[in-house]
């Protein structure tokens, strides 16, 4: 029996004890509260009231009147001046001296927080690094919440308002805020539910955010948690600014300086993971809609993933995201009719009549109106480049890994290239970005490549591997002129390796082979409207006075190594002349050293084959040399060609390359010679013209010299 006894004796102690302490009245605690919290902070801390609720789970504190001081030399006197502050706090964690607050209440009053630049602020305990004070909820009843942070040069003043019953989508708190974010201004409304999550991974909040940071507007719609921690959101949001680099510091994301930008769509953070989904979008003059997501701690560098589409895209506009820095490009000067007659005859260039006779060997041609301009004001010539100077953002290559694929309907380069559409795959791996599969859409034509650029070297490496086929060349500048009425294709075949942090460097520096091919389409019109050279006379002393001379093919095949390009195949026909030629073409300095000689051809031709199907061989017999036409060098810069009528003794060289074959050519790519390359070129041109503009039949002639020796066209 004095078992049963003492046992009950034992466990009904404790129910008793805890029993009186939920029953007792704790308030005769306040003053040794306010003396133990002024020694613990260092400062005033004041009360007039103070009650607790003691449960086994949950203890509720009730502070009335709490007014906490600040310290030294601060803006404001107090840290703390509350009409009532409520906690919620772990029974069970307080039992293991561990402080977790279930959830703080602030109602009525001013909370003052502050933050130095060396990291000091005015809520950490004197002698402790951080606080030993878990919050997980926080509830604002009317209350203003005044935060200067002078480490992220950060202000904020934030008035909360309860409502006294829920608006119409279950909003129980508003508030008001603005203050500074460097040298921008912000300001907003932002409404929430009764209790906002700061640190409850588990617990949404209902939020409704419309607020301004300087010339960025945002509004943001959806539930968010663990506000403090690794924060969640799922919301609908509309965003829109003049540059994503103001957006950078919100969503640590590295944005560079951008166009104007407007997005509406779902943005979600889920474990540190941004997805932004089913958006529309726009960027400068571009439009994108798709998905993206954005992982910083997807591996060893942040990771940008995705599938976007647009139906007008700016390469301008998205350039700064992949580190291209893109400058102004030099539109080549287009001499049109007179005046560009009028400008060459300023500067003193030659205006003799066309003739079939050869001019004399000092006869020039400058090619640009321009430069004849300066000149004759006595003015040097401008350092143009043709050639863009982007600035590959190498470093911002090495920190970022990306996997995206793009679709654009409409693409606009801002250069004088017409460009039409562009699609493919982005890959960026541990500092080297792949463009592969590659497609642009050129002057009505397809350029598939694959490009690859290397920035984990110094310079980075750069590979194109590319063809173009079919290309309009009526349509191979947006501002064509007389050359959209041509119906003549363009080809290419590149295969080039450089090194280099610019476009420019890479070019200047690349070794591999190129080739171009040209059908039908005519002939000066090209030379003066497409390649922007203002020939003069020497155009009609190469082919003839007749301006509607149709061009039967042309084909260019060049070798290149350490950005100097030597012809392999250089050969211009048309039906009553040919040009040879051969020389160099430097990307460095943007020079030109060419020299072609023209031929009046004497075309035999055999007996149709097959019943008349298959049409006979052509055979190309040479004038003899007193009639043929001296020799044009083509040299100057990209910008400024020269076109000048070259020394006579320089036809019976090139003539004779042109029998034989122009030249050997170099290494070039791999297993290309130049026979291959100039034969590889065929396909990439429609050969539907007929027999006046087919390439395979000009390439598969037969040359005989007046002194019979033969030799096949290359």
């Amino acid at each position: 029996m004095w078992v049963k006894k003492a046992v009950a004796t034992v466990v009904a102690v404790p129910v008793v004890i805890v029993g009186i302490a939920m029953a007792i009245d704790w308030r005769f605690l306040r003053y040794p509260i306010e003396r133990y919290a002024s020694e613990q902070l260092g400062r005033p801390v004041t009360l007039t009231g103070f009650h607790m609720a003691l449960r086994p789970f949950t203890t509720r504190l009730q502070f009335e009147g709490l007014r906490i001081g600040n310290v030294p030399d601060s803006r404001q006197p107090q840290m703390v001046a509350l009409d009532i502050a409520e906690v919620h706090l772990s029974t069970w964690r307080a039992l293991h001296k561990q402080i977790l607050v279930e959830q703080l209440a602030l109602r009525g009053g001013e909370v003052y927080l502050a933050r130095a630049k060396n990291g000091a602020n005015n809520w950490t305990l004197p002698g402790r690094e951080r606080n030993d004070m878990d919050v997980e909820a926080l509830v604002l009843d009317n209350a203003l919440i005044d935060y200067d942070d002078r480490q992220l040069d950060l202000t904020a003043d934030i008035r909360t308002t309860t409502l006294r019953k829920p608006d119409a989508k279950g909003y129980t708190v508003q508030a008001e805020f603005n203050g500074y974010y460097g040298t921008a201004r912000y300001q907003g409304k932002f409404a929430t539910g009764p209790v906002i999550s700061l640190r409850e991974a588990d617990t949404p909040f209902p939020f409704r955010i419309d607020g301004r940071v300087g010339a960025t507007r945002l509004k943001a719609e959806g539930t968010m948690q663990n506000l403090l921690g690794d924060l969640g959101l799922d919301a609908t949001v509309d965003l829109s600014g003049p540059t994503l680099a103001n957006v950078a510091p919100f969503v640590n994301i590295a944005f560079p300086n951008t166009p104007p930008f407007a997005y509406r769509g779902r943005l979600a953070r889920i474990n540190g993971k941004w997805d932004a989904t089913q958006f529309a979008a726009s960027l400068g003059r571009s439009d994108l809609t798709g998905d993206l997501a954005w992982d910083p701690r997807g591996g060893a560098r942040p990771k940008l993933t995705g599938d976007i589409h647009s139906r007008v895209f700016d390469i301008q506009d998205i350039a700064p995201l992949f580190g291209w820095i893109p400058a102004a490009p030099p539109v080549m000067d287009r001499p049109r009719g007179a005046a560009s007659r009028t400008a060459a005859s300023t500067a003193g260039a030659s205006t003799a009549s066309p003739s079939r006779t050869a001019p004399s060997s000092n006869t020039s041609t400058r090619s640009s109106p321009a430069r004849s301009a300066a000149l004759a004001r006595g003015k040097p010539e401008p350092d143009r480049r043709v050639l863009p100077d982007w600035q590959f953002d190498v470093a911002r290559l090495r920190d970022n890994d990306a996997d995206l694929k793009v679709d654009m309907a409409v693409l606009r380069s801002g250069t004088a290239w017409s460009f039409d559409s562009v699609a493919g795959r982005a890959v960026i791996d541990q500092g080297q970005l792949t463009l592969s599969p590659f497609t642009v859409g050129y002057a009505g034509g397809q350029f598939s490549a694959k490009v690859t650029f290397d920035a984990r070297t110094s310079p980075a490496q750069a590979a194109l591997t590319g063809t173009l086929q079919k290309a309009r060349y009526g349509r191979m500048f947006a501002d064509a002129g007389s050359l959209k009425r041509s119906e003549g294709m363009l080809g290419a075949d590149i295969r080039l390796t450089g090194s280099g942090d610019t476009l420019r460097d890479v070019l200047g520096s690349a070794s591999g082979a190129f080739g171009l091919i040209l059908a039908g389409g005519n002939l000066s019109t090209l030379v003066t409207d497409g390649l922007a050279v203002d020939t003069g006379p020497v155009l009609s002393h190469l082919i003839g006075p007749d301006k509607r001379t149709v061009l039967r093919c042309a084909v260019a095949a060049f070798d290149v190594h350490k950005g100097i390009a030597r012809t392999q195949t250089l050969l211009v026909d048309t039906p009553d002349a040919r040009l040879a030629g051969q020389g160099t073409v430097a990307f460095a300095d943007e020079r030109l050293d060419l020299r072609l000689a023209p031929v009046v051809k004497d075309v035999q031709k055999d007996p149709a084959r097959d019943g008349g199907k298959e049409p006979g061989k052509e055979t190309v017999r040479e004038a003899a040399p007193a009639v043929a036409r001296s020799p044009v060098a083509i040299t100057g810069t990209f910008a400024y060609p020269d076109v000048r009528a070259d020394r006579p003794g320089a036809v019976g060289a090139t003539t004779t390359a042109m029998g034989a074959g122009v030249g050997a050519g170099g290494a070039g790519a791999p297993g290309m010679s130049g026979v291959s390359m100039a034969t590889a070129l065929v396909p990439l041109v429609d050969t539907g013209y007929g027999r006046d503009a087919n390439c395979g039949a000009v390439l598969g002639q037969e040359v005989e010299s007046p002194s019979g020796r033969r030799g096949r066209t290359r």
